[in-house]
């Protein structure tokens, strides 16, 4: 960056012209001839040449990367009522077309400058059908927009109980719990971003329950050299 050359110059004594000074303070189609300079345009060139480098109390927090999570410890049971029209067991399977969000599994940020986003997450849910062919799904959405590589499904987690099922269910979701660690990486421009994990199950699944321990992102500024 070039060094500021002030697009305006006063004299002595003589009255400011209003428009010349807000000019010097902010021009954004000249930000090498006003203060605007200083909002992302200093670089090395800029840096007074005894300075033997770049110190943590010279850069603006947040700058090079920041983070956010959220996260539950409660049990979150979704009902067969919700997903209604919703067959994974038909060859041409049907969904909802937004998929309930889980709480404790989503985040809301804002992206000053353009990123490589690390989404991680941790969570565990069960599907208390007794069909195999009944799946519930997790999947991860950003920006309303479905990341296909990122879903996973859990089948029944319970038996019928007894001989020939002649009493309820038997949850065996202490060996058919499904827990997925997961994570994924992508880039994101300036703006307001939605990301998270979302829900969703054959209709004909009396209940799915959830527990969802964590979901992080961490944002580290992207270098123009990446193109």
């Amino acid at each position: 960056m070039p060094t500021l050359t002030l697009a305006n110059s006063y004299s002595a004594g003589s009255p400011l012209t209003p428009s010349d000074w807000n000019g010097n303070i902010y021009d954004a189609t000249a930000p090498n001839a006003s203060f605007e300079i200083i909002n992302g345009h200093l670089d090395k060139d800029n840096m007074d040449a005894t300075w033997p480098k770049v110190l943590p109390e010279q850069v603006q927090r947040g700058v090079y990367g920041s983070a956010g999570f959220s996260a539950g410890t409660a049990s979150l049971d979704y009902f067969k009522q919700w997903f209604s029209g919703c067959q994974t067991t038909s060859a041409t399977s049907t969904y909802p077309t937004r998929p309930m969000p889980i709480p404790g599994g989503n985040a809301t940020f804002y992206v000053s400058h353009p990123v490589m986003v690390v989404f991680t997450w941790t969570i565990c849910w069960t599907n208390i059908s007794d069909n195999q062919s009944e799946v519930t799904r997790v999947h991860l959405y950003v920006d309303d927009t479905l990341k296909t590589s990122q879903g996973r499904e859990v089948k029944a987690t319970a038996e019928p109980g007894g001989p020939s099922g002649t009493y309820a269910r038997v949850h065996q979701g202490r060996i058919k719990n499904r827990y997925w660690i997961g994570h994924h990486t992508m880039e994101l421009g300036i703006g307001h971003h939605t990301a998270g994990l979302r829900i969703v199950a054959d209709e004909d699944v009396p209940q799915s329950r959830v527990w969802a321990r964590s979901f992080r992102y961490i944002l580290l500024k992207k270098p123009a050299t990446w193109g």
